[in-house]
């Protein structure tokens, strides 16, 4: 898996983990504030960017690689999938995660996922073709300076991967340690993200009595770009 490492080497570490469909670049405006103070890490997941080559071989395979960043201890994000991950890691290796912060992740299960499965196969043809990807760029609110970052990712994705994955988001649930975990905890949404995202980080928030929730109003699913100065200060503040 590749890897990209940013700041000082004897820094508190940073873990970033990106969603679905997308890649390390996408933390780009965060890493520039928080690689002042920090040692980040930024994984390109397997399917990905970097790492498109390496074959997603489910969750558990992913949280095991992912554990090897973690070192003597760390601070974990991660946006939407990346979420996800993040929260196994914290229920599955809870003295070497300092902390949690989950951005716009589904934290239950869609009751639809089944019926959405043969909808999204249908679909992934279509981010191959640089059009398509540009039209759901836009939607995410990707910065046109990352347009082409983009556009790359969508085009050289593994699909198989991206459905795998796409279908284990869809019917997730919180890890079984999660309710053990004493780190601190993050969880920030979108005040315009679907009912499913708002709902899945009302829900996250309770099940951890030390979490904080954070509304970020007017955002859709695009915080990491819309408010990156603000995420930056939060995660440097979790270390």
């Amino acid at each position: 898996m590749f890897v990209a490492t940013y700041g000082s080497p004897t820094a508190p570490a940073v873990i970033l983990l990106h969603g679905a469909g997308v890649a390390g670049w996408m933390w780009a405006p965060v890493i520039t504030r928080l690689a002042a103070t920090r040692r980040v890490l930024v994984p390109d997941l397997p399917g990905h960017g970097a790492s498109a080559a390496e074959p997603f071989d489910g969750v558990a395979a992913t949280v095991s690689a992912l554990a090897d960043l973690l070192g003597d201890g760390a601070a974990v994000a991660g946006f939407s999938w990346g979420g996800q991950l993040a929260l196994h890691l914290a229920s599955e290796h809870p003295a070497s995660v300092r902390s949690v912060s989950v951005i716009s992740s589904l934290a239950r299960p869609l009751p639809a996922a089944p019926v959405l499965d043969p909808m999204v196969k249908a679909t992934l043809p279509l981010a191959r073709h640089r059009w398509f990807a540009r039209l759901q760029a836009t939607s995410m609110g990707v910065p046109a300076a990352m347009m082409d970052d983009y556009i790359d990712t969508s085009v050289h994705v593994d699909p198989d991967a991206l459905a795998a994955i796409l279908a284990a988001n869809n019917r997730f649930v919180l890890p079984r340690g999660w309710a053990d975990y004493r780190g601190r905890v993050l969880v920030a949404y979108g005040s315009c993200e679907p009912r499913s995202v708002r709902g899945s980080a009302t829900a996250l928030h309770v099940s951890a009595a030390q979490s904080r929730l954070v509304e970020v109003i007017g955002a859709h699913h695009d915080i990491p770009f819309r408010v990156p100065d603000w995420l930056a200060d939060a995660l440097q503040s979790s270390v």
